[in-house]
């Protein structure tokens, strides 16, 4: 039974591995996490807790990519079934 399931999710894994649309998503999430980090160095001249702002964009962040990604993942499962 595990031997099926493993099947498929490798195969799945090799399939996304080779999309461009996977590493884009990716490429995307790295740069807007870097424009993230670099607002919070120009807020340290005029704040106190910059980092505080960094930690909640990119938790907003991981939370809309995470929620996104969930659905095109599952729905592609979903469809393999």
């Amino acid at each position: 039974m595990l031997r099926n399931i493993f099947a498929l999710f490798f195969r799945s894994l090799r399939s996304d591995s080779r999309s461009l649309w996977v590493h884009l998503s990716w490429l995307f999430l790295l740069l807007v996490i870097y424009l993230a980090l670099l607002s919070a160095q120009e807020q340290s001249r005029y704040t106190g807790a910059p980092g505080l702002e960094f930690f909640r964009i990119v938790i907003y962040l991981d939370l809309a990519f995470v929620t996104l990604l969930g659905v095109s993942f599952f729905s592609s499962a979903i469809s393999e079934e």
